[in-house]
């Protein structure tokens, strides 16, 4: 298991909203936290370090098990620890790595795997030289599947390149038919292992493109835990805020209610001061008249920018216009509506052109730009928006959702 802090430090964090989650628990008692992370396994903890990272301490881990680790188990055998689940760290630029140096938790001894005889089951062990000599054809096959990465053509897939490599290496050599039998049989072997390495049903379902987006430079050693896996968790954990972890508590459901966040409102006007001045990257908002209902689509607002501001707006993403529009709502907003979300989608429209590519594209020539913004549906699955930590070769997979008001969980 590997983390990479690079991943996250890559991504852009959204502004983090107003306090709207709580959960309910099995005795029917309510609690009110900001963020909600499902699950205490290495993504889970590795979210809320993230979080303490940036200076954000006002959330709560739910787990469903008895004890923190998600597929990490530690367990004691003849007086040794044995991990059942994650068993090494692999390569230095590794922040798991950095942390197991810190608190001297790595042992002298390094790890491999796929060593020592490789025997047919017929019970005949095969030729020392002729598993090397497979073991660096298979790898030079995989080494050149990285190049794909930054090409435009690729396989469809690492299966399908790795058995085309190979067939073309076996019609290369003048082998007898006993000697191609058993390079078939080492072909399978290392599909089998891929398999298991890479975590995937089959190697058909691997791809090809990048395949070379992760490489590990230390790879020839997996690193030991002395005390096992566990002790990496533990250290982890006591960096966390106390009691912001809750065993035994399993997430049956999480309900959405089905109002917007504005209610009935028809609309959001602008009234701005004479003496309102904004940040440079504002300046356009105040062309802007405010925001209305729009006809069959509950959950959008739509908001109409004349005059200078078109073109102050033109240089400016999607993303950036709905960041800025939902921090001015906040504020217009302060003493009438709470916990406005981030929108889910941002709309560009100018009606002289009419040019539609995934969102409406305007010029800076037009006298006025439609901006639409979309707010999550709170019965929706996707109603997820606001930092998402998302998988990065083995980097934390789970996420942390902002919307749902209601976490519905009983005691396992």
């Amino acid at each position: 298991m590997s983390y990479c802090k690079k991943g996250f430090e890559s991504m852009n964090f959204l502004p983090l909203p107003e306090p709207n989650f709580f959960w309910e628990s099995g005795d029917g008692d309510f609690e009110y936290y900001e963020i909600v992370i499902l699950g205490a396994g290495m993504a889970g903890i590795g979210a809320a370090a993230k979080l303490i990272e940036l200076g954000y301490k006002k959330f709560i881990i739910l787990e469903a098990q008895d004890q923190a680790g998600g597929r990490i188990r530690t367990i004691t055998v003849d007086g040794k620890p044995l991990d059942v689940g994650a068993q090494w760290l692999h390569g230095k630029d590794n922040a798991l790595y950095e942390i197991a140096v810190k608190y001297n938790l790595l042992s002298d001894k390094t790890s491999e795997e796929g060593l020592g005889i490789f025997v047919r089951n017929d019970g005949e062990v095969l030729d020392e030289f002729l598993v090397k000599s497979i073991d660096f054809q298979i790898g030079k096959i995989l080494e050149e599947c990285q190049r794909f990465v930054n090409d435009i053509e690729f396989p469809t897939s690492v299966g399908d390149f790795m058995r085309d490599k190979y067939v073309e290496y076996l019609d290369s050599c003048e082998d007898d038919q006993e000697t191609i039998s058993k390079k078939l049989d080492l072909f399978d072997w290392h599909v089998r292992f891929q398999v298991i390495d890479n975590s995937c049903h089959n190697l058909g379902r691997l791809s090809a493109k990048y395949w070379g987006s992760y490489i590990c430079l230390d790879d020839t050693a997996h690193y030991n835990l002395k005390d096992g896996y566990q002790s990496l968790i533990d250290v982890i954990i006591d960096e966390l805020p106390k009691n912001s972890i809750r065993l035994n508590t399993e997430v049956n459901a999480i309900d959405y209610s089905n109002e917007r966040w504005w209610g009935d409102l028809k609309g959001i006007q602008f009234v701005w001061k004479t003496d309102t001045v904004l940040e440079k990257d504002e300046e356009w908002m105040k062309h802007m008249t405010g925001f209305d209902d729009v006809f069959d689509h509950p959950n959008v607002l739509v908001g109409w920018v004349g005059s200078d501001g078109v073109k102050q707006i033109e240089d400016l993403s999607e993303n950036i216009i709905g960041i800025l529009c939902t921090k001015r709502l906040r504020i217009f907003l302060k003493n009438v509506c709470h916990n406005i979300p981030e929108p889910t989608k941002v709309l560009r429209y100018n009606l002289k052109y009419m040019v539609y590519e995934e969102f409406f594209i305007f010029s800076h020539a037009l006298e006025y730009l439609y901006v639409g913004l979309t707010f999550p549906p709170r019965d929706s699955e996707h109603s997820s928006v606001g930092i998402h930590f998302k998988r990065v070769n083995s980097l934390f997979c789970d996420y942390v959702e902002f919307l749902a008001p209601n976490i519905r969980t009983g005691k396992t």
